[in-house]
């Protein structure tokens, strides 16, 4: 008799209806399938004839595909019989292999337990059916892995008290093809209320005050944002409003750790000064310990609310017996300009509020690292120190980019009428300091008005005057600082005394008048030869050579020398010649004329023009210069050269270069 034994060699098997939780901006995944293998296989003696593969599937159980060598089957019965033809005899030296045939299959989310049946005959006689037969056994599970989260747009991060803020949500479910029914959303407010909610559809959303509810019948793994706009509290003093949010749903959680989320936003705390007293509630001084104690990370402010009546001279006078304290939180802002939104525009000449010395005789101090702000004060009468020194801006160790680091609209050296001496030692230190110095009157100050032996600041649109040094003194350990635009007029000394150094420092558009020494003195040494090299450090300054007008073409051309060491290649091809029109031959420069554009690698003698009639002003320029790059610096190098020497436009005459002023 013929006969053939048939073995279902192998069955793998391998389930699953859900994943591992995964964060819920990455909630788009295939599904993993519900999968078998099985391997047939004949070992003989005889071919096995008209075989067949029975798959006896359970109810709830549904057949997806077949893959492999399938033969012939009839997928809409149950079982499913696939007819596989003749089987011949595993013959491994010939390479004659078994029969492979996968199986997939889905199933309803739920917890179920499913058992495949296989089964292979023939129409040979099977001397062995026991192995014959094989089952694969599928457990599923009812599961959702509910995943939120809470976030701000960019650039967004600190809030008034009392304004709005829109957090952006995000619900998402970690469970492959699955959407979750009856899906719930709380939403919590501390230091505000809920003001709206815009959710996408099949969202429905109901606000009660600090707390909404939203709900979703069936969440789909890709939803969307939920905006929820929060108003905060008008408490000065809350220091942050914080959304939760937490979902909830029917099916049981694989992760519920995921379900719940939060984030804040910080809120401006704001003290005020209240009295021009020393000491004790309302003080500066009292403002000051309670920042130093409550502002790190921040951010707060100290404002000034002193109430009427206003003195008669127009502004509020606060004399410390002893000096005040450091400000040295991460995040403070000093804002006497806040004072004219509380008793008006008493002092249209300059601030509202002064900060005599005379008793202290130490000026006030910052060195917050990241958001530090001096503006809208009189600061006089500080006869042993500065009058304020801004050592802040450096080292934050959370960098927001809306920190600002500023010294604006304060008088430093002079009473708040903006020309009563009242002089400190020095006026402005800066050392290490980053940040906009701008629309400050700095002067009568006995020593230097500005002093800075490090960091990188932005001078703009100051007024700094008779001081009994230099007006700017920067020292060897500066990095970038910009001077443009500002009054430099009066100092005993020069103008801007630079020392010596590879520094980045840009002296353009300023007007520069009645100086002791030179408008611009790199070294502190007077004038500059122009034959150095000024590969590193300053510019060489231009010599001018004739200055004479064109009446038809209505311009005055410059003819003047330049020498510099020739530059490597940088997308910053320019350079500039900054002329200034001066009434007598000093090395200041009086009014800024114009700007002219030249290659950076120019030499040798040129001729620019500027428009208008010059004729009867000396002139005098500077020279810009960018520097190579260093690896990814994202900067030119431009440090501005001393003064020229001066040309009287119209005549043509030279002045020598080494007759500039001492």
């Amino acid at each position: 008799m013929t006969k053939t034994a048939l073995a279902l060699l192998s069955l793998l098997a391998a389930a699953s209806l859900f994943a591992d939780s995964a964060q819920v901006d990455f909630i788009a995944a295939v599904q993993n399938p519900l999968t078998t293998t099985i391997a047939v296989t004949n070992h003989g003696p005889d071919v096995a004839r008209n075989s067949v593969i029975t798959v006896d599937i359970p109810p709830g159980l549904a057949l997806k595909r077949l893959t492999g060598t399938v033969g012939d089957c009839d997928l809409a019965r149950r079982p499913v019989r696939c007819s596989i033809g003749d089987l011949p005899v595993v013959d491994l030296p010939n390479a004659v292999y078994p029969l492979y045939m996968g199986a997939e299959f889905t199933a309803p989310f739920a917890d179920a337990t499913y058992v495949v049946t296989y089964t292979v005959s023939s129409d040979t006689p099977d001397p062995n059916p026991s192995t014959n037969t094989a089952s694969v056994t599928f457990t599923t599970k009812l599961e959702a892995d509910l995943g939120v989260l809470v976030t701000l747009p960019g650039g967004v991060d600190r809030i008034e008290p009392g304004q709005s803020a829109t957090f952006w949500t995000v619900v998402g479910n970690n469970v492959r093809n699955n959407k979750t029914p009856n899906v719930r959303l709380d939403y919590a407010v501390t230091n505000g209320v809920i003001e709206k909610i815009d959710a996408p559809d099949g969202v429905s959303c109901s606000i009660a005050g600090e707390t909404a509810v939203c709900t979703i019948n069936a969440l789909p793994q890709n939803l969307g944002l939920i905006r929820v706009t929060i108003k905060t509290t008008t408490d000065r003093l809350a220091g942050k409003a914080t959304l939760s949010m937490k979902a909830t749903g029917d099916v049981p959680e694989s992760n519920p750790a995921n379900n719940q989320a939060e984030n804040n936003i910080p809120i401006y705390q704001t003290y005020a000064v209240t009295t021009v007293a020393d000491d004790g509630p309302g003080s500066l001084r009292g403002a000051i310990v309670q920042a130093n104690a409550n502002c790190t990370p921040g951010p707060c402010r100290i404002v000034f609310e002193i109430p009427p009546p206003v003195p008669a001279e127009g502004w509020f006078t606060i004399t410390p017996v002893e000096p005040l304290p450091t400000i040295t939180a991460d995040r403070v802002s000093v804002e006497g300009l806040r004072q004219t939104a509380f008793t008006g525009d008493s002092n249209p000449r300059g601030p509202e509020v002064a900060i005599d010395g005379h008793l202290a005789r130490r000026g006030l101090k910052i060195t917050s690292r990241c958001e530090a702000v001096i503006e809208g004060l009189a600061l006089g009468n500080f006869v042993e120190d500065y009058g304020l020194s801004f050592n802040a801006g450096a080292d934050c160790p959370q960098a927001y980019r809306p920190d600002r680091k500023a010294v604006a609209s304060n008088t430093i050296g002079v009473a708040p009428d903006g020309t009563t001496p009242w002089p400190n030692l020095r006026g402005l230190n800066l050392d290490g300091a980053l940040g906009l110095i701008s629309k400050n009157v700095v002067s009568h100050n006995q020593f230097s008005g500005i002093g800075m032996w490090s960091g990188s600041v932005h001078f703009e649109q100051n007024r700094i005057e008779s001081n009994g040094a230099s007006g700017i003194f920067l020292g060897p350990l500066v990095e970038h600082v910009a001077i443009l635009n500002n009054v430099i007029s009066g100092q005993r000394e020069m103008g801007v005394a630079v020392a010596r150094s590879k520094a980045r420092v840009e002296i353009r558009g300023n007007a520069m008048k009645d100086n002791g020494g030179l408008g611009i003195d790199w070294g502190l040494d007077g004038v500059s030869p122009v034959d150095a090299d000024d590969h590193d450090g300053p510019s060489n300054a231009p010599v001018l050579l004739s200055a004479t007008y064109d009446a038809v073409q209505k311009k005055t051309f410059v003819t003047l020398s330049l020498k510099s060491t020739p530059l490597s290649s940088s997308v910053f091809s320019d350079c500039l010649i900054d002329v200034y029109g001066n009434s007598t031959p000093d090395g200041d420069g009086e009014r800024p004329l114009g700007t002219v554009q030249v290659d950076r690698n120019t030499n040798g003698t040129i001729t620019v023009s500027l428009p208008g009639d010059l004729r009867g002003q000396w002139l005098n320029a500077t020279w810009s210069r960018d520097k190579p790059l260093e690896y990814l610096e994202p900067l030119p190098d431009r440090a501005t050269s001393e003064l020229s020497n001066a040309i009287l436009a119209g005549p043509g005459w030279l002045r020598p270069p080494d007759r500039n002023r001492r």
